[in-house]
């Protein structure tokens, strides 16, 4: 994340998405990318985007982004 910056609201932006689980197959979901038009920063489930920069945060995510709107739980990218 963008720690300089200090503007409490950003614009949140939602879509569809798919999730492939290990219990419960496909499913659907909601996606929340939030963007910071001030910092011009976008975060993402498991990254940052700042300056065409992208960070990934530390650890794995329970849901890993696999497409735009395609996530894949952690236990089924284990089996691949």
């Amino acid at each position: 994340s963008n720690t300089t910056c200090i503007v409490p609201l950003k614009k949140e932006m939602q879509q569809q998405a798919v999730v492939y689980t290990h219990d419960l197959g496909v499913q659907l979901a909601w996606y929340i990318h939030i963007y910071c038009p001030t910092c011009k920063t976008s975060y993402h489930n498991n990254y940052s985007v700042c300056d065409g920069i992208r960070t990934y945060y530390t650890g794995i995510p329970t849901y890993l982004q696999v497409g735009e709107y395609q996530f894949v739980d952690h236990k089924v990218a284990k089996m691949w």
